[in-house]
Parts: structure tokens; sequence; C-alpha cells
């Protein structure tokens, strides 16, 4: 390469870095590079403000004001809303959203109310809410200061699948898991109650994955979580009996 090529080169070189830099910056100011911060209302179908509403990240929380609008700052993919008498909603954002417009619909056409537990069983497992052991799977109880986690095998040593039900006060932070929900293509969400139970509502998320896979995250608050993942049509079924006999200790 002779100098005046070489001289061609490196200024075409640099008018191009310019260009890219200048798009970069105007992106910036556009909002087409997330900022960190997401904003936006959330109403009932009828239109009117929903105030109270968590409005919770894997990162952040934050609730809506008496009109309605949030700001939820380090929103991550998944934005998950909830409010007690309302269906959970989540949301994945792409990169650069800025603003959002959620509505949140009476949770009582779908939600799913547990029973009470009619007779004390060392059948049952769990603390708060109760499950029934299975006849045919090993049941590992594993104890810490903080939590009590329960786990039930499916399947041969080889492709064992796991559903694990955890129960203490630092179990989780109330997010389920977000790349679940991103690699998502089917999505079930609903509210969970326990009989007559007035002021806590729980979360049961489940999805099905692009490789036919499935899983499911089910939250009481404050101390009760089940989940399985990447779980095959069978062991899905399986973990479903045990999670759907779920039953509620006490009021």
């Amino acid at each position: 390469m002779n100098h005046q090529t070489c001289g061609r080169y490196w200024r075409t070189s640099l008018k191009m870095g310019c260009l890219v830099m200048t798009f970069l910056v105007a992106q910036v100011f556009a909002g087409g590079i997330n900022d960190g911060e997401v904003n936006g209302t959330v109403k009932t179908r009828e239109g009117e403000p929903v105030s109270g509403a968590l409005v919770l990240s894997e990162r952040s929380a934050t609730r809506t004001d008496d009109n309605g609008h949030f700001v939820l700052r380090e929103p991550g993919r998944v934005i998950l809303f909830s409010l007690y008498n309302y269906r959970p909603l989540t949301r994945v954002i792409d990169r650069g959203t800025t603003t959002l417009d959620i509505v949140l619909e009476d949770s009582r056409a779908s939600e799913w109310v547990a029973p009470y537990c009619s007779t004390s069983s060392r059948k049952r497992i769990g603390s708060d809410l109760q499950f029934m052991k299975p006849k045919d799977s090993a049941v590992k109880r594993i104890n810490d200061a903080d939590y009590t986690k329960y786990v039930i095998g499916y399947g041969s040593n080889l492709d064992r699948q796991w559903l694990e039900i955890w129960s203490g006060p630092t179990v989780s932070n109330g997010f389920p898991p977000e790349a679940m929900l991103v690699q998502s293509v089917e999505l079930r969400t609903r509210a969970l109650k326990c009989g007559s139970h007035t002021g806590s509502q729980g979360v049961d998320i489940g999805g099905k994955l692009a490789d036919g896979s499935y899983w499911r995250w089910v939250r009481y608050p404050p101390e009760m979580v089940a989940l399985y993942k990447n779980a095959p049509q069978q062991a899905a079924q399986f973990f479903d009996q045990i999670i759907d006999g779920l039953c509620c200790r006490s009021e």
C-alpha cells in the first residue's frame, strides 16, 4: 500500500468512526439505548388508574401513584405488575423501551383459590401451604437457618428432573425466573389465593419453551416458592399434579 492509498484509507476510517459515534450519540438522546429507566401508567380495562400496584423487576421495585403512574429504574428484560384482586401481568421489554401503558384485569375469572387442608397429615410437606408427598418419588428435605427446601425428583438417574419447594422468609425476592420468561413461546399467569383469606395474593406463572420443555414458578407471600425448569412434558405433568394439589394449613 503506497502513502497516497494509505492516507485515503485512514481518512475513510476516521470518517466512518465519526459517523458511528454520531449515530450512537443520536440513539442515546433519542432513547434508542436503554437509559435504565421505564415509566408509564397502569389502568383497568375501563380506563381507571390503578394505584398501589407493585411494579417489580429482577433488580428494582416501585408502586403506582394515585394516578396509576410509575417510574422504574433498572427494569431489566422483564417487569411484573401485580395487585390484590388483579391478575398478575408480566411484560418482556425490548432494549430501548422507556414507556409502558399497562392494563390489569380483574383476577376473579382466572384466579386459583387453594382449599384449606381438611386434616393434618404426615403425607404432606410444607408449612403454611402444604403439598401431598408423591407415592413413587423420593423426597429430600434440606434444612437451613433461614429456610426449608424440599426436592422431588422425576425420571431415571441419568435424566432426572426436579421440583423444588422452598419455605422461609428469605427464599425469594418475589420475582419469577427472568430467563424462563424471556425464552417462553407460551405463557400462563394467574393469581393464587388461600380459601376465603383476604389481603394476601400469590402468583402462579408457567410457560413452554421453544425446545418443547416446560417450567413453572409459584409464589405465595411471604415464604413459599415452588419451581421446576426445563422439564419434559411427562415430568411437567407429574410436578403440576403435586403443585395443583396444595392446600392452605390455616387462614
